[in-house]
């Protein structure tokens, strides 16, 4: 689903939060890279990005893949 308030932009911006928080809180020690699964922000991350594009983002490994 299109979402008409959010542009393209603003669509990349919100996951490059989204990519920020996570590499924090796995430098931090405080999460892994193979705990995304259960995660609530991953789980939140997929609910959001799958509604707003055609469902072909998968999770944390994206957001490991451009993080680094």
């Amino acid at each position: 689903m299109k979402n008409e308030l959010m542009t393209e932009e603003d669509v990349t911006q919100f996951k490059a939060l989204f990519r920020k928080y996570c590499r924090g809180e796995i430098n931090a020690g405080r999460c892994s890279d193979d705990s995304c699964d259960p995660c609530y922000i991953n789980k939140a991350y997929m609910e959001i990005f799958d509604s707003l594009e055609d469902g072909d983002d998968d999770g944390f490994n994206d957001i490991e893949e451009e993080v680094e």
